[in-house]
């Protein structure tokens, strides 16, 4: 059961999950990390592409193998809405730094939504475009906007204020991430609410404080499922220890 979960996660393939256990993902409002994602992509990209930029000591080099890298895990996931939005955007991003350019993100996005229209245009009408384009729509505006309200209310002096006490000043720095994560997850929601409720017909209230802790999780589960997976050619223990832990 566990594995089918980790298989879907890592791999998107949902064939081999529990029922059940799918269900519980989608009603409670996190079924999104069971889809192959700009979360997995730019996890496994941009982490593959820093590593072997650092390797070679070369933004090219590093740009080429990582995109190349990423090709191959397309392929072996399909060409999914999502993936197709991903990579586009990933290679904008690793485009801008082998070239010396700035990255600009809705242009990136933009493009992205043109080349998924292209390929595929009754995508128009697929929910799965407007949820991966809209939360990221979303990260983009809808947040920043959210975040620097907070910030406006809560200033930054506020907190250097406090620095006398080193026990409120850490207490503060934590209130005010948890503030941020949670506007960013009221922000994206805010834009995905309309499509949740026109396609699926239900909205999880709850779903706000659980993507609280599955998507910073999220990260780490899929880099111990990963080199789990890797491990477990050469070094059986301890990839057994990995899995445990996820």
């Amino acid at each position: 059961e566990d594995g089918a979960t980790m298989g879907a996660m890592l791999l998107g393939e949902k064939a081999e999950m529990d029922q059940g256990v799918k269900t519980l993902y989608q009603v409670n409002g996190i079924g999104h990390i069971l889809a192959i994602s700009g979360l997995h992509l730019s996890f496994i990209g941009i982490g593959m592409y820093k590593i072997l930029r650092r390797i070679t000591g070369s933004y090219p080099v590093g740009g080429v193998f990582g995109i190349l890298f990423l090709v191959l895990y397309i392929l072996m996931i399909g060409f999914t809405i999502s993936a197709v939005r991903a990579f586009t955007m990933f290679l904008f991003r690793v485009g801008a730094d082998m070239t010396g350019r700035h990255y600009d993100a809705p242009t990136a996005l933009s493009v992205a939504a043109v080349a998924v229209l292209l390929w595929r245009p009754l995508s128009l009408y697929d929910g799965g475009f407007w949820l991966s384009f809209g939360a990221v729509f979303a990260i983009l505006t809808v947040v920043p906007a959210l975040q620097g309200w907070m910030e406006r209310i809560f200033p930054e002096n506020e907190g250097s204020k406090m620095r006398k006490s080193n026990r409120i000043s850490t207490a503060y720095r934590i209130c005010m991430s948890i503030a941020q994560g949670l506007t960013a997850s009221i922000g994206i929601n805010l834009i995905l609410l309309p499509v949740l409720l026109y396609y699926f017909f239900e909205f999880p209230l709850y779903s706000f404080i659980l993507n609280l802790f599955v998507i910073p999780l999220m990260s780490v589960l899929l880099f111990l499922g990963m080199t789990g997976s890797l491990l477990a050619l050469w070094f059986v223990p301890m990839s057994a220890l990995l899995f445990w832990i996820c």
